[in-house]
């Protein structure tokens, strides 16, 4: 976009698109620490810019956003991802925008969130909202981290058999219990949370070793 005041002045290192096929917004974050929501309709400037500060008594923090995510069908709550390795919730608009709660157990970037998807018609509303709170985040601290977001402030589980970078993390779009990740080795973990929580299911590697990242598949 052209510059204006509003715009990002550092590289975009996430975005999702949120909102019904007759109107959307793409949301953008980038590590100047600013959100921004664009109309799909129009991407020459941004509708509204959000500067995400974490104001507490001890001290004031600009988050450097690496990654983003929407709780499912959510179009005003998402959770970031930050260089300083924290993982925030974010509301875009009401009376409390911005950060709105901080949860910490990384030790280094954090390079993906994904917000558990709901669409399995199988569950009921009481487990679907339950699953909805259930986030992964990918870290250069060589972890994934599991959490419940609507219980507490620390991670329930945390997946520590890796030994490089883990670049991203993803929930599987249908079964409940799966999710990938990848690494800066070039594995690719396929987890299934029902069989263990020690080890990947299975795992490929990439004769490239080229560092992966990964997008949302049907």
């Amino acid at each position: 976009s052209p510059a204006s005041g509003s715009r990002h002045t550092h590289p975009v290192q996430a975005m999702q698109q949120v909102g019904s096929r007759n109107a959307s917004n793409l949301i953008t974050a980038s590590s100047d620490g600013r959100l921004c929501r664009w109309s799909t309709a129009m991407l020459s400037a941004p509708q509204e810019s959000i500067d995400l500060k974490y104001e507490s008594s001890k001290s004031r923090r600009e988050l450097a956003v690496m990654s983003l995510s929407f709780t499912d069908g959510d179009t005003n709550t998402l959770y970031v991802g930050a260089e300083d390795g924290a993982v925030c919730q974010v509301h875009i608009h009401g009376q409390k925008s911005g950060i709105t709660e901080m949860f910490e157990g990384h030790e280094g970037p954090v390079t993906g969130v994904h917000m558990h998807p709901t669409t399995d018609t199988q569950f009921s509303l009481t487990q679907s909202d339950a699953m909805k709170s259930l986030a992964l985040s990918a870290s250069f601290d060589w972890s994934v981290k599991l959490w419940d977001v609507k219980q507490h402030r620390h991670p329930i589980l945390s997946f520590d058999c890796y030994e490089d970078y883990v670049c991203d993390a993803k929930w599987h779009p249908l079964h409940p219990a799966t999710f990938a990740a990848v690494d800066c080795e070039g594995h690719v973990d396929l987890w299934n949370l029902c069989e263990s929580v020690e080890a990947p299911a299975m795992r490929t590697e990439n004769p490239g070793q080229r560092r992966l990242a990964m997008s949302h598949c049907d």
